[in-house]
């Protein structure tokens, strides 16, 4: 779970991708949203803004702004 601000949470699951939390609003972003897999393992807002999202497919950016997930490098990738 992040918290973004006073009202916005993002919350990763283990089968339904990420929820998004804002004002008293759930939103999902899942693959159309260009996550690449369903199981969130981490989220993590590193020192730059950047809001990195783990799940069992690889590691991702994710842009709140949009509600849109980022590639990455094929090197950050995972297998499942």
């Amino acid at each position: 779970m992040l918290a973004l601000s006073d009202t916005v949470i993002l919350i990763g699951t283990l089968n339904e991708g990420l929820i998004r939390l804002q004002n008293n609003q759930v939103s999902y972003i899942q693959d159309e949203n260009g996550l690449t897999g369903d199981k969130v393992f981490t989220i993590y807002q590193d020192h730059t803004g950047i809001i990195w999202v783990g799940t069992n497919a690889g590691a991702q950016q994710f842009n709140p702004s949009t509600n849109w997930i980022l590639p990455c490098p094929e090197t950050l990738q995972g297998k499942e």
